[in-house]
């Protein structure tokens, strides 16, 4: 992928696929190119296949779309409109504008401009994109503009000069200030104002727990995946610690502790059970290798079976195993369907149907709603009372989707795990099962993703560097920015939220920057 970058660092760089919704337009193929605020836009015609520059503009940190532009807001045509969109097959974007020419969107229609354009930030959505991991899809609006352009980049807050101590509330923590705990301020003042200028683009919540008191709570703004939206966004939101937030990914290192409670609680007789077990409808005589896939290969990702879901768009309704998956008259019938390729727990694969198969096994092994579940056994042992969790009846099966909860109870069980499933005295989890769910099961140290070194059951492992001391962090990690980070050597819990759907390792830059820095002193 072609990338522009002032100092060659390449921070921003991400490929989307755009597909018209309503029209049949031909797929168009973008990328986003640009670091800070430099942005271009270029395209590659069908005929000669050679990129041409457009125009340059500088501003936010966020990709946007405007396929209105007119010939006096764009004289080169770089961008094309709806109406000749099918007449090119790729478009190339660097879109980050602040600094917008004012008569850039005189050439969108009423209809067009029913939406106010977005606030620098977000993505514009009401077109289809595509994120080849966990086949995530997202629509982005086909024009966002009012017409009144933005005349520069909006001010920025004043700089903030000390670490305010969180608020004691009754949900349980301790609050502490850094210095009662031994981390160095500056750090973490670099860090909220870098969140507040948008340095690490839309940082919605950072948490912080050190030796078990809550020290720093920091909340932005901006917009959160809705599925229930007609552009699967909501409104913007000003975020603070009442406020649920969407784990994406993250859910699957609770399904997983769910496993080890049942497990303890007779319902499951151990991780090594036969998937075949609870899908017995699907045992095929013909195929009896498939009787070697085990509950821990679905929640390791090794359940070798031919996958296809990381390396592919999420347009490709025809070969996207998540989709097909999610779109199966029977899930589980098309899950166990699949071909084995790998012996089981021998090859790492990215496959969200493995969770969500999990999700089914727990169901029929407990014989109640996941949701209910890990309330009765989890959220309410932690005082978690506020939560949400998502579950589609899909015929014979239900799909499991997202969990929905503050930062401040994300943390809580980030504390659970790093105390070996202990809180208040009461052995929550089986401290074995959190030592076996937190070692690495198998190496990821080939996909390159994030900088992670291994997997363990739903957890990523990863050896992050400070001034040359390396420090062991166990993550559970979603789309968009979503993490719980346990760093045992340290005593730390690190909970960010996030928008950022076209930043893959912000996230875990500003906690190498600046959050593990200020622990280790």
């Amino acid at each position: 992928m072609e990338c522009f970058s002032p100092d060659d660092s390449y921070r921003g760089c991400g490929r989307l696929a755009l597909q018209d919704r309503f029209a049949d337009y031909r797929t168009a193929g973008f990328r986003v190119h640009g670091h800070s605020d430099l942005v271009r836009v270029s395209r590659v015609s069908t005929a000669s296949g050679k990129s041409r520059v457009g125009k340059t503009h500088r501003g936010t940190r966020s990709p946007f779309l405007f396929d209105c532009w007119q010939a006096a807001a764009d004289p080169k045509r770089t961008l094309l409109n709806k109406e000749t969109l099918a007449e090119r097959k790729y478009l190339y974007l660097l879109v980050q504008p602040s600094v917008i020419p004012p008569n850039l969107f005189s050439g969108c229609n009423a209809s067009q401009r029913e939406n106010e354009m977005l606030a620098p930030g977000y993505l514009n959505p009401s077109r289809l994109i595509t994120f080849s991991f966990c086949a995530f899809l997202m629509f982005l609006q086909a024009c966002g503009g009012s017409g009144a352009g933005n005349s520069g980049r909006a001010p920025e807050p004043p700089p903030l000069q000390s670490v305010p101590v969180p608020a004691q509330t009754e949900d349980g923590w301790e609050v502490a200030s850094l210095a009662e705990v031994g981390m160095r301020t500056q750090p973490i003042i670099d860090a909220i104002n870098a969140i507040r200028r948008g340095d690490y683009n839309e940082i919605h919540g950072l948490i912080i727990v050190k030796n078990g008191r809550l020290v720093v709570e920091e909340y932005g703004s901006g917009r959160m995946y809705d599925s229930s939206s007609p552009t699967n966004f909501g409104p913007a939101i000003n975020f603070d610690r009442n406020q649920l937030h969407i784990l994406h990914s993250v859910s699957k290192s609770f399904m997983s502790t769910l496993v080890g409670i049942a497990i303890r609680e007779g319902y499951i007789t151990s991780e090594d059970e036969p998937l075949l077990t609870y899908f017995p409808e699907h045992f095929n005589p013909a195929q009896p290798e498939k009787g070697a896939i085990l509950l821990k290969h679905l929640m390791t990702m090794t359940s070798g079976l031919e996958w296809n879901e990381w390396d592919i768009s999420a347009f490709d309704f025809q070969n996207n195993d998540a989709i097909r998956y999610q779109n199966a008259a029977d899930p589980s019938a098309y899950f166990l369907g699949k071909n084995l390729i790998h012996e089981p727990g021998t090859s790492f694969y990215y496959n969200t149907a493995g969770f969500q198969m999990m999700g089914e096994v727990l169901r029929r092994a407990t014989g109640m709603p996941l949701d209910q579940f890990a309330e009765q056994q989890l959220f309410s042992l932690l005082g978690i009372s506020d939560f949400r969790w998502q579950q589609f009846d899909h015929g014979p099966v239900y799909i499991v989707g997202d969990i929905f909860l503050r930062p401040r109870d994300m943390a809580k069980f980030g504390q659970l795990v790093l105390q070996r499933g202990l809180w208040n005295g009461r052995q929550i989890i089986p401290a074995t099962w959190v030592e076996d769910a937190t070692a690495s099961f198998i190496s990821v140290a080939h996909t390159g993703y994030k900088g992670y070194q291994g997997y363990g059951y739903h957890w990523w492992l990863k050896t992050f560097s400070v001034d040359g001391q390396s420090i062991e962090g166990i993550v559970a990690d979603g789309l968009a920015g979503q993490a719980i980070m346990i760093f045992p050597s340290l005593d730390l819990v690190v909970v960010v939220t996030g928008g950022n759907y076209e930043h893959a390792e912000l996230e875990h830059d500003l906690v190498a920057n600046h959050v593990l820095p200020s622990a280790v002193g």
